[in-house]
């Protein structure tokens, strides 16, 4: 296995990834119903989660919105900054 070193005070590309995903102006919300995305993006567009969630599936007929859910669950933070995909591929825990 090798690794790319870098440069002290500089992060890894991948530690970059992730920090601006930490960053992210949307964060997946605890008050969720599966992976809090719906809701999340509701509180940013303040407006009521169930018009998110009912869009949600309706486009998930339609269009490929469950791959773009399942991307969203993946790489939106939650409310404490941490990202499922960091966590699957750093310390093994992606549930």
């Amino acid at each position: 296995m090798t690794t790319t070193p870098t440069t002290p005070g500089r992060p890894s590309r991948s530690e970059g990834f992730f920090t601006a995903l930490q960053h992210a102006p949307v964060h997946r919300s605890e008050h969720r119903v599966i992976a809090g995305v719906c809701s999340g993006l509701a509180e940013k567009l303040s407006i009521p989660a169930t018009v998110v969630r009912v869009a949600a599936v309706v486009l998930g007929l339609f269009t490929p919105m469950v791959a773009v859910y399942l991307a969203a669950w993946l790489l939106l933070p939650d409310q404490r900054g941490q990202v499922h995909l960091e966590r699957a591929i750093r310390g093994g825990r992606g549930g």
